[in-house]
């Protein structure tokens, strides 16, 4: 609060408690980065290129908030609760929209949850390499050829 400008009493004014604030502050990263990741993939031709379009959007998200990550580990200690509803209800939507959306044979998939699980992981170590650690300085083109090299593995093969 201080850091902000404001009076420990006025944050309390908003928020019942600390642990209140942090629920709706994991909340609001993941409704940011659910709507940044599905305004990218709108209109791609494929699978593929929806998985692809969706990860870049999750990497320009986290680019935009490199405490993204950091807070989600707090909230793990804080109430595991949080940590573990944020990252199950992405698993269980995006598998949903997996299951939903995908074309048969597009993917080389036998269960969407599993799916959805790791390339959440995928995700969460490209960004944690290619973005965090790396200061966020990757090329377009090399981060669509990282993107497209990985994806092209999980195409279904004919």
């Amino acid at each position: 609060t201080r850091a902000a400008g404001y009076a420990t009493g006025t944050f309390y004014l908003s928020f019942k408690s600390k642990k209140e604030a942090l629920a709706r502050l994991t909340a609001a990263l993941r409704d940011g980065l659910v709507f940044n990741a599905a305004a990218y993939s709108r209109g791609a031709a494929n699978r593929l290129e929806t998985e692809v379009r969706t990860f870049i959007g999750l990497f320009r998200f986290l680019a935009q908030h490199p405490d993204g990550y950091r807070i989600m580990r707090e909230a793990e200690f804080v109430d595991f609760t949080l940590a573990e509803n944020y990252y199950i209800r992405l698993m269980k939507d995006y598998a949903r929209g997996l299951a939903k959306e995908a074309r048969p044979g597009e993917l080389n998939a036998r269960n969407w949850e599993y799916f959805a699980l790791a390339m959440m992981g995928l995700g969460h170590m490209l960004a944690l390499k290619y973005l965090l650690w790396n200061g966020g300085k990757i090329k377009e083109d090399t981060l669509l050829a990282l993107l497209e090299t990985v994806f092209n593995g999980f195409a279904h093969k004919k």
